[in-house]
């Protein structure tokens, strides 16, 4: 998908209602998926879709004028009659100009897509990912580990 020459439109916001809830790591072979327990939801047009899994893309599918994306994660809802919602969440380095990378100390992400995602895994999992850069093998590997202590304190 490359989007072009978009249109203005004047469009109600997602409503994200996500909380704390259960999870299942699965290595497609394609992707790294996330399988959602219930209780996550969006909101939009009048409709509710429940949150079903998210996955990650490296590097991601979708282009905006041409300009490709490090990764994209896919959170994949339905509602009640089976009609999917998906929200891509493109992400991107944000390396600044500085030696290495830097950015100035004020300087914040281009697209803060990559703390976004590091927060909801923290305040819908309690999972903290401090190393970067974020990349689906970091998220996959701090699902995994937090999947397995789960299990291991359940016994």
């Amino acid at each position: 998908i490359d989007i072009r020459d978009g249109i203005a439109v004047d469009l109600e916001q997602v409503a994200f209602d996500y909380k704390p809830s259960s999870f299942n790591v699965i290595d497609n072979g394609h992707t790294i998926q996330v399988a959602v327990g219930a209780g996550n939801s969006i909101s939009l047009t009048g409709r509710t879709y429940q949150l079903q899994q998210f996955h990650f893309h490296l590097p991601a599918e979708e282009k905006i004028d041409g300009r490709g994306f490090e990764m994209v994660a896919h959170l994949v809802h339905k509602d009640n009659e089976g009609r999917l919602a998906v929200v891509a969440a493109l992400i991107e380095s944000g390396d600044g100009p500085g030696p290495f990378g830097a950015r100035g100390g004020g300087e914040g992400a281009i697209l803060p897509v990559a703390p976004a995602v590091a927060n909801a895994l923290f305040q819908g999992w309690g999972i903290r990912i401090k190393a970067l850069p974020l990349t689906p093998e970091r998220v996959w590997r701090a699902l995994r580990d937090a999947r397995q202590t789960e299990k291991n304190t359940e016994k």
